[in-house]
């Protein structure tokens, strides 16, 4: 089982959901038996953090969620995408393609 509020202390990344701050979550994450990039599956949700058996996770947001893969005791490997941040530069150079290519049409 999984349970973590991660941050990025970077800003030239983020996370898949666009921001530096991250909670567990069955949208954001994939989870694996065999390995880091090997055989990826959803993760279960098993709730939120206080609402397990072992009560509330200390120094983890609420609205994290408990993660499982759903298969027996062993090694669980659970991942998310970290991606680097556009550039503004690169953003600029891309809307004045847009707008060149609108004007095109």
């Amino acid at each position: 089982m999984a349970i973590a509020s991660l941050s990025l202390s970077d800003s030239l990344f983020e996370f898949a959901n666009g921001t530096q701050a991250l909670n567990t979550d069955v949208d954001h994450w994939k989870a694996s038996l065999t390995g880091f990039g090997l055989d990826y599956v959803a993760p279960d949700d098993l709730g939120p953090n206080g609402g397990m058996v072992w009560g509330m996770v200390n120094g983890v947001d609420p609205a994290a969620r408990h993660i499982w893969t759903g298969g027996s005791a062993g090694e669980h490997y659970f991942s998310t995408e970290i991606r680097p941040v556009p550039e503004p530069t690169s953003l600029a150079a891309l809307a004045l393609c847009l707008a060149a290519m609108r004007r095109r049409r």
